[in-house]
């Protein structure tokens, strides 16, 4: 898999890649690299999971096939301006379902057919929440093919399961205290900034984290805010006294090692 670029071009971004079945190298030309790297998502994950299937982009547009749920579910993704990340996640999303349905013919597709849907996934072990995100990703694809004349009529979906979030008791001061020392030099940072501060594990806010969030004079840190349906891009989070030493001897080790972000050197 490559993008290359070949200016002079009307279409200088082209995406390389080998058949897995007549091990050709194929290659597709668009005139944007964010069109290109979205295309690129789809064939790198197509070669993953579903190397049988590929076939060069020309083809699954042709009169001659039939339309499945696969092919229009192809087709909605090459229309959307998924990002790459956000690509990824969809095609993962749906994989058994287009595993188990996508060779069947877009006009078998019913009422009764997505509550069959429905059942199996929560059959292997889907929690209605997910069950959820699945159907909403099917249910967008018919949508966009209803909207944009590629079929005449929309199929009724189901009432979906319903989403009983997970609840989970938070560890005790006295558990937090026996796991700090147990743990790593490398987790204690974790421990400290997620139980103290209650900042999220991930890229989203704890792995955003800049030594320039951090204000040790005024005693807070400016913590980025998760996209969760907040207003603000970020929250002031006071430091406690007693951390302050701590933060403090953080703060001296990463700028030794002249890191701007926070040291999680186990990621």
């Amino acid at each position: 898999m490559a993008i290359r670029v070949k200016n002079g071009r009307k279409n200088p971004y082209i995406v390389y890649w080998r058949n897995p079945t007549t091990h050709k190298l194929e290659s597709k030309s668009f005139p944007t690299r964010a069109a290109a790297e979205k295309f690129n998502a789809l064939i790198l994950y197509q070669l993953q999971y579903e190397p049988e299937n590929v076939q060069k982009p020309e083809s699954m547009q042709g009169e001659d096939l039939p339309l499945t749920v696969e092919r229009l579910f192809y087709l909605y993704l090459q229309d959307r301006n998924f990002t790459e990340a956000n690509l990824a996640r969809t095609l993962k999303s749906v994989k058994e379902l287009m595993e188990r349905y996508g060779q069947m013919s877009v006009d078998r597709v019913d009422k009764l057919l997505l509550i069959e849907m429905q059942r199996r996934c929560l059959a292997t072990g889907n929690k209605g929440a997910t069950v959820r995100r699945k159907m909403a990703v099917i249910k967008a694809m018919f949508n966009w093919a209803y909207r944009n004349g590629v079929i005449e009529s929309l199929p009724l979906f189901p009432v979906a399961p319903t989403s009983v979030a997970a609840r989970y008791m938070p560890p005790t001061p006295e558990e937090v205290s026996a796991l700090y020392r147990a743990a790593p030099e490398h987790l204690k940072r974790v421990i400290i900034l997620g139980f103290m501060f209650g900042m999220r594990v991930g890229p989203c806010e704890m792995l955003s984290l800049r030594w320039q969030h951090v204000d040790i004079g005024q005693g807070v840190i400016r913590v980025p805010n998760a996209k969760k349906g907040n207003t603000d891009a970020w929250r002031e989070v006071p430091i406690k006294a007693s951390l302050l030493p701590l933060i403090r001897e953080w703060q001296e080790k990463d700028s030794a090692a002249g890191l701007e972000q926070f040291d999680f050197y186990f990621i």
